[in-house]
C-alpha cells in the first residue's frame, strides 16, 4: 500500500486533474474498520456517501416526489456536511474534516465531481480509490 500524508494526498489530486476527492469521516475509526470487515463477510451495505449527498441536495423520493425542498443543500454543502460539519460534530475538526497540515488526511478519489455534474448524476459517482491514514486501503 502506499503512503500518503495530507500535503501528499494534495499532491496526488494536483497530478491526477481528473481525480476528485471527498474526505472520510467516521467518528470510530477502529470500529468502522471492523464494521466493515464484517460487511464483507457478510455481503451486508454501508451507506454510500454520494446517495447521501445526492439524497441531501435534490430530496426526492424513490417514486420522484421531491420532499422538502426547501430543506435542499447545495453540491458543495452536501459535501461539507459529510466532511468538515461531520468533524466538528464530533469533535474531531482538528484531525480530520479538511486536508491541512498535522491532519489525518483521510479521503477518496472519485471518478466524477460532485461539483460539477448535474444533481440528479451525482448518485452515479463511484469511487475509485480510498486512502485511510494516508494510506491506500481501496483501489478499484
Amino acid at each position: 500500500m502506499q503512503n500518503h500524508s495530507s500535503f501528499g494526498a494534495k499532491a496526488y489530486l494536483k497530478s491526477n486533474p481528473n481525480a476528485h476527492c471527498v474526505f472520510l469521516e467516521t467518528a470510530h475509526p477502529t470500529k468502522f474498520l471492523d464494521v466493515a470487515e464484517d460487511v464483507i463477510k457478510t455481503k451486508q451495505a454501508l451507506p454510500n456517501l454520494m446517495r447521501v449527498v445526492w439524497t441531501t441536495v435534490n430530496r426526492t423520493s424513490r417514486s420522484g416526489k421531491i420532499i422538502g425542498e426547501g430543506e435542499r443543500l447545495t453540491p458543495y454543502e452536501a459535501l461539507k456536511a459529510i466532511t468538515i460539519w461531520s468533524a466538528y460534530q464530533h469533535f474531531e475538526e482538528d484531525s480530520k474534516g479538511t486536508l491541512e497540515k498535522g491532519k489525518l488526511g483521510d479521503l477518496v478519489i472519485l471518478d466524477k465531481n460532485p461539483l460539477k455534474v448535474a444533481p440528479d448524476d451525482i448518485k452515479d459517482i463511484n469511487v475509485v480509490e480510498t486512502i485511510k491514514d494516508g494510506v491506500i486501503v481501496f483501489q478499484k
